[in-house]
């Protein structure tokens, strides 16, 4: 992000967390702590054994295992949506953070790029094609299909579907995640991550402890003078940062079984280097003064 991470305070989000606990549910299939220190030993060697292929065969057994013991299918509260079994699996995987996921491969510090906050950086040698860390799922925002209906009458056309990792003091209301929150002014659909046209994940920047789902925290090399083109017009300058930002990035956001975000190694990273993604020009056309 290119503002300081902080901890918030927030209300009470109007949506319940699940009445079944998912962690609960994976905890005896998975494990229940993260192993978050590169000076163990035994957390760098599993830490060797995650690679993209084991995250998306985890994944599906999740999903199996999830479908075969009865996922929950039921609305919640104030949840209308009717959701298939398939559905409500792919929603807890996307809100999940995997317990006993052993990926210590970062660290946060300052940023190398002025102003920026808090950056994401190597703390050991990842080779291209690693997975670097995951990109959390907080939160949801669900866009429901186009029914062809008048938005202005039917309400929001998003809702939030908030993970039951996140505590009710940590959730932001519906003001604070599309408005902006008191502290900041920033809304939490700054850190979102598209997933498809219905789904985006969103990333609190409280929750920082873990390096297996710091995802949120890399910043965008070029960002910070995306349309500084001296003069030049909208569309030279948008080139010249889509050069710049790609020229500087080592990583990529992608999305893993259509539940998951993984963040990945383009080329070898050298521990200490900052890790760098491309947000696109779209987003910095709509942040392009913050």
């Amino acid at each position: 992000p290119l503002s300081p991470a902080l901890g918030f305070q927030s209300v009470f989000s109007p949506y319940p967390a699940r009445a079944i606990s998912l962690r609960d549910r994976l905890r005896p299939l998975y494990g229940s702590a993260h192993t978050d220190r590169t000076d163990d030993p035994a957390a760098c060697t599993a830490t060797e054994n995650i690679t993209l292929q084991s995250l998306r065969d985890t994944l599906c057994r999740m999903r199996a295992d999830l479908l075969r013991t009865g996922v929950r299918t039921t609305s919640r509260e104030g949840d209308d949506r009717n959701l298939s079994p398939d559905e409500y699996t792919r929603e807890a995987l996307m809100t999940t953070r995997i317990p006993g996921l052993a990926l210590s491969r970062t660290r946060l510090g300052p940023s190398t790029i002025p102003g920026a906050g808090r950056g994401l950086f190597a703390s050991r040698d990842i080779a291209g094609g690693d997975v670097v860390t995951c990109y959390p799922g907080d939160a949801l925002l669900y866009a429901p299909p186009d029914d062809g209906h008048d938005e202005e009458e039917d309400g929001p056309d998003e809702i939030v579907v908030w993970a039951e990792h996140v505590n009710a003091p940590d959730r932001w209301s519906e003001d604070e995640v599309f408005d902006g929150h008191a502290e900041t002014g920033r809304p939490l659909t700054d850190y979102a991550f598209e997933m498809c046209g219905s789904y985006s994940v969103l990333a609190l920047p409280a929750l920082d402890a873990d390096p297996a789902y710091s995802g949120h925290f890399s910043n965008d090399g070029a960002g910070h003078h995306a349309y500084d083109a001296g003069g030049a017009g909208i569309e030279e300058g948008i080139a010249a940062y889509v050069r710049e930002s790609l020229g500087l990035s080592n990583a990529v956001h992608m999305s893993v079984e259509d539940c998951h975000v993984a963040t990945v190694a383009t080329r070898d990273i050298v521990a200490g280097e900052e890790i760098f993604v491309t947000y696109g020009p779209d987003y910095w056309l709509d942040h392009g003064n913050q």
